[in-house]
């Protein structure tokens, strides 16, 4: 597998969500003790640079994130050892199962505040993997007036369409668009123009552009 120009080459442990229980903790960390539940941050930042140093985590000069070739191994194994401050105690009501997929949910629910108001909007989420439909079912909570989604895959199609997306553009063949460097931003700026009335922008996934119906 690989993200952008970033490939994984055997061997090489992918993955990057997941929750765990905490087996042994290290002599400064006051927060966790073995036999706590957690979910966890796949980022890990330095702590040191100018933006960590303005609260700005997120977007650390030196971050690694788990799962990404030449940064860190992913958390497809029996035991890995992280940052006490990239795990979240879990409350009783929250299995393991469910928090494995709290940080892609973020994502979503980041993407819908940032877009502020949606009720009785109409708005586009390009992208119907665990991302998109992240942003679909938060999206959904603010009262859009429709949602339409779009997918290089026909079945991610289908499950927008059952979990709540008003519209679904399958992949039908290859366009035109996929000839010209800035493909992604022209197909997008049609489908907005053409479909989207009293247009909403919410979250763009980077995915070869396709004819939708």
């Amino acid at each position: 597998g690989k993200i952008g120009n970033q490939v994984a080459a055997y061997p090489f442990t992918v993955g990057h969500e997941f929750s765990a229980t905490v087996v042994e903790t290290g002599t400064d960390c006051r927060n966790l003790q073995p036999g706590d539940r957690v979910a966890v941050d796949p980022l890990v930042y330095c702590g040191t640079c100018e933006q960590c140093l303005q609260g700005r985590f997120n977007t650390c000069l030196n971050q690694k994130f788990l799962g990404c070739p030449g940064q860190m191994e992913g958390c497809l194994k029996e035991y890995i050892v992280m940052p006490d401050y990239t795990c979240y105690k879990l409350p009783e009501s929250i299995n393991q199962e469910d928090a494995a997929i709290c940080e892609p949910l973020t994502i979503g629910c980041y993407a819908a505040d940032k877009a502020d108001n949606l009720e009785n909007k109409s708005i586009a989420v390009l992208g119907a993997g665990p991302i998109g439909l992240s942003v679909l079912h938060t999206a959904l909570l603010k009262k859009p007036r429709k949602v339409y989604m779009t997918d290089i895959l026909d079945y991610r199609c289908r499950i927008a369409h059952t979990q709540g997306a008003d519209w679904v553009g399958i992949r039908k063949k290859l366009t035109a668009f996929q000839r010209y460097p800035h493909r992604n931003l022209i197909f997008l700026m049609l489908f907005l123009s053409a479909v989207v009335n009293r247009k909403h922008w919410i979250w763009l996934s980077n995915w070869p552009s396709r004819e939708v119906r």
